[in-house]
């Protein structure tokens, strides 16, 4: 008898214990999804989404068979809960077509540039998902500033410019406008520049930018040609604030030196130029301030110490 019921017991089919509940439910062509784990198998939760969405799943190696984990989500995208679910693991995950794809997250990558990738991708992911949400244009500005510190101006720009459009009440707006112009004037396109500087300045956003604008405006003006215009507005930011910082002074000398040699007012460009010459520290402020001594002799018929200055 002992025996019969040990053999029952040995191939009777057997129940695993379930610490998930989960549905899946179409609308409008979308599909969403509910779900309560609490320490679950990683495995089993994944494998009965899959089945429940009608997806293939692949990517799950035996070094997952025993992790654990813990989800609340209500009827949210499928797409956004895989990720969910994937990144609290150090997973990413993605629904292609059929197929539910689990591949190693960050933590199995150490290339800076795969890290940078990876977290763009994040970003862009939570904000189609929370284009709404309180901090979506602080998502948008920090892909700009990753952007720009991996040297991708164009795309930096374009996240500025994404923010200010969509975000147009934040109050990252200005600052992003602000950081699009100074972008624009590395690349040395200064009417694109001149009009997001432009486009600060009639901001009725409250901002501190005012002076540091006015500024960048004018020496997009002043390369743009238009000197008595950028002298104006040198004399008008003197008069709004006498008080500048280092950078922001040799800024507005630079400005003037150069709208005085366009306006061929050389004589008066050199003696301004010797005393910057006397404050500037980096090669970046002397190599501006040699194109400016050669545009200012020549302004002043001083054709030999142009030529060395071009020379130099």
């Amino acid at each position: 008898m002992k025996l019969a019921l040990a053999a029952l017991l040995l191939f009777a089919p057997q129940t695993r214990e379930l610490r998930h509940e989960l549905s899946v439910v179409e609308r409008d062509g979308e599909r969403t999804c509910t779900i309560h784990a609490d320490n679950a198998l990683l495995h089993e939760l994944l494998g009965d989404l899959a089945r429940e969405a009608g997806l293939e799943l692949t990517g799950l190696d035996a070094s997952t068979r025993r992790t654990l984990v813990r989800v609340d989500l209500r009827e949210r995208p499928l797409r956004q809960a895989v990720r969910f679910i994937a990144g609290s693991v150090g997973l990413e995950a993605e629904v292609r077509g059929g197929v539910l794809v689990l591949r190693p997250g960050l933590e199995d990558s150490t290339a800076a540039n795969a890290l940078y990738e990876a977290s763009l991708a994040a970003s862009a992911a939570a904000l189609r998902d929370f284009a709404d949400h309180p901090l979506a244009p602080e998502a948008l500005r920090n892909q700009a500033v990753t952007e720009e510190g991996r040297g991708n101006l164009a795309a930096a720009r374009a996240r500025y410019d994404q923010l200010v459009e969509r975000y147009s009440d934040s109050a990252l707006a200005n600052d992003a406008l602000f950081a699009a112009g100074n972008l624009l004037v590395r690349e040395e396109a200064w009417q694109d520049a001149a009009d997001r500087f432009s486009e600060l300045l009639r901001s009725e956003r409250e901002h501190d930018l005012e002076i540091p604008a006015r500024l960048e405006l004018a020496w997009c003006v002043v390369r743009l040609g238009q000197h008595e215009r950028a002298l104006y507005m040198i004399d008008a930011i003197d008069a709004l604030d006498s008080a500048a910082s280092r950078h922001e002074e040799l800024r507005r000398k630079q400005v003037r030196v150069r709208a005085l040699a366009g306006l061929g007012q050389g004589e008066k460009a050199l003696v301004l130029l010797d005393e910057l010459d006397a404050r500037l520290a980096g090669p970046a402020d002397r190599r501006e301030s040699l194109e400016l001594r050669a545009l200012a002799c020549t302004a002043a018929g001083r054709r030999g110490d142009a030529a060395r200055a071009w020379l130099a």
